[in-house]
């Protein structure tokens, strides 16, 4: 059985899907099916594929280059994703009876590669990470209303398109079943950790820490991850401000993004020095980077949980720490109230966050209770090995009912 991964990101460019991805090719290729992936390579920070899945027979790949676009130029944006599309096809259109099935990992423009790639006539999966273009407007990328409906038109052509859609939460697939998709389509398949790489290290082990020789002896909280529009990085600056006098208290924010210059100019703007900004981390050092935190902060802008599903939760929770959750009130957050496993405010007020925080720094014991549940919750649902499974299965689902 062989399948075409398609995603408009690439390896070499750092985004808050790669691990994803890799460990799903990876699993994919364990499980016995061959792999033809496209991607794309802009920046060339990183390998265009990395050496995991070198290594595997059933493994083959095109990279198609591009330029790296502005995130906030919406237009050339979506242009260049028109043309990447037509460069796919080019690619997988000369090995078109060989595919079983497609993987295609979801974009803004999506659409065009489901219209593209039915010509195959094959069941094809669409890996679903937020619910375009409601995700947009709800943050505010697209506020013309003519714009915002034209774009939900080509959506559902997507949808139609596609065999199965999966959505990352209950929270995603209630969205989709809100546009009328037919629920026997959505399948929920949450986001993973590496069941391997994600364990509790102390802040002596911590290669991130004697990196970047941070002291060890303060309360970190953390965001770490893509600085981008659904990042509520003002809720984040609010709380640092509020904390400011707080000694033992230090703030790390690590990451890129479209929104890295805005933010780092409100923190140079207020004269923050209690926030410690720092680049994206490799891939190998991720581990280390959750676990140098005592509290993973999750600030998220209004519209943002339904719409898509921070993917740092996972790890954070593997790695035994507290998330502090700042976004609506949602089925996402009532998890962590009902299993004890987590923080929610609900109410965007940044003294009720601080409030938390200085709260979860004076009850140790609190915290590290808190960090168990978590593990346990997370090793239950977001384990690696459960839900690429369910992925391999729901590909090898799809080809014996199209054979049908």
């Amino acid at each position: 059985m062989k399948i075409l991964f398609l995603t408009s990101e690439g390896f070499d460019t750092p985004n808050s899907i790669n691990h994803l991805c890799e460990t799903l090719l990876e699993d994919s290729l364990k499980a016995g099916l061959e792999v033809h992936s496209i991607s794309s390579h802009k920046t060339g920070q990183y390998d265009d594929i990395p050496k995991s899945l070198l290594n595997y027979e059933g493994f083959s790949y095109d990279i198609i280059h591009r330029k790296n676009i502005n995130k906030n130029n919406f237009v050339k944006r979506y242009l260049d994703e028109v043309n990447y599309a037509w460069k796919a096809r080019k690619i997988w259109k000369k090995h078109k009876k060989e595919y079983d099935a497609v993987l295609l990992q979801s974009n803004p423009n999506s659409v065009i590669n489901a219209v593209l790639l039915s010509s195959l006539k094959v069941p094809i999966i669409l890996n679903l990470y937020d619910v375009f273009p409601g995700h947009a407007m709800s943050i505010g990328v697209i506020k013309n209303k003519l714009v915002f409906h034209a774009l939900r038109i080509l959506q559902k052509l997507l949808y139609r398109k596609c065999t199965y859609i999966v959505a990352m939460s209950e929270d995603m697939k209630v969205k989709l079943l809100e546009e009328k998709v037919p629920e026997k389509k959505v399948k929920v398949i949450h986001n993973w950790f590496d069941d391997h790489a994600f364990v509790p290290i102390s802040r002596e082990e911590n290669l991130f820490f004697k990196k970047y020789d941070l002291p060890t002896d303060r309360f970190y909280v953390q965001f770490a991850g893509l600085l981008g529009y659904v990042f509520d990085y003002k809720m984040y600056v609010d709380v640092a401000e509020k904390l400011a006098d707080e000694k033992d208290v230090s703030f790390l924010l690590i990451g890129d993004g479209n929104q890295k210059k805005v933010v780092y100019d409100e923190i140079e703007k207020r004269g923050l020095k209690n926030i410690i900004c720092l680049p994206w981390q490799p891939l190998d050092l991720i581990a280390h980077v959750y676990n140098a935190c005592d509290v993973g902060i999750i600030p998220l802008k209004q519209g943002v949980i339904g719409n898509g599903i921070p993917s740092k939760a996972c790890q954070l929770m593997a790695a035994k720490r507290v998330i502090l959750n700042s976004v609506e009130e949602s089925d996402y957050t009532r998890l962590f109230d009902q299993y004890k496993m987590g923080v929610n405010v609900t109410d965007y007020r940044p003294e009720a966050v601080a409030e938390k925080i200085l709260y979860l720094k004076d009850h140790p014991e609190e915290c590290a209770e808190i960090g168990e549940h978590a593990a346990a919750y997370s090793r239950e649902h977001y384990s690696r090995a459960k839900n690429t499974k369910r992925f391999v299965e729901l590909i090898e689902t799809a080809v014996k009912e199209k054979r049908k």
